[in-house]
């Protein structure tokens, strides 16, 4: 039996190299792509200034909680990201001469200046790459956002993970998850 992990790599090196023209798109997939461009566009890089929120359902010591989201990049080298819930918090606050790195429950911020060293560090052109590890099942996910191959993206989506439209509630959702 083909393990999971390397099921969903092999499946994803298919799409990203091949495109979906071989798959054809039904209107789960347009209706998906149509969406994801945008954002893709953004986490891949595409777009020089931008400004994004989102509201996810996350697992947290196995209860899915809501956590609001927000990302603003000024250029290729500073940005800003919150990820806020009831209990847990960051903020970082990314700037040419400085990092701050910030738990606001915790009342703790942490301050770094100095030089970055050139491969490891938080400059938002090309994180994805840097943050996520070629061992990790996000990383076939991550290939998709720097491709930004909407397209491919979202016949991965909905073919591999089952992501489904819900009219009624006009969300995409995985079995009773949003």
């Amino acid at each position: 039996m083909i393990h999971r992990r390397f099921r969903h790599a092999v499946l994803a090196v298919i799409v990203i190299g091949l495109g979906t023209s071989a798959f054809g798109q039904d209107a789960d997939n347009k209706k998906l792509s149509t969406g994801l461009q945008p954002v893709l566009n953004l986490l891949g890089g595409r777009e020089a200034r931008f400004a994004i929120t989102a509201s996810v359902q996350v697992t947290i010591d196995r209860t899915t909680v809501p956590v609001d989201v927000r990302l603003v990049r000024f250029d290729d080298h500073e940005f800003d990201l919150d990820l806020t819930h009831t209990q847990y918090s960051v903020k970082i606050r990314r700037r040419r001469e400085a990092t701050a790195f910030a738990l606001p429950h915790h009342k703790v911020v942490f301050l770094g200046r100095g030089e970055t060293d050139e491969q490891d560090h938080l400059t938002p052109k090309g994180i994805v790459g840097r943050m996520v590890s070629p061992a990790s099942m996000a990383s076939v996910y991550s290939a998709l956002i720097a491709n930004s191959d909407a397209s491919a993206a979202a016949l991965v989506l909905t073919e591999l993970l089952k992501i489904k439209f819900d009219p009624q509630t006009q969300r995409w959702t995985v079995g009773k998850d949003v």
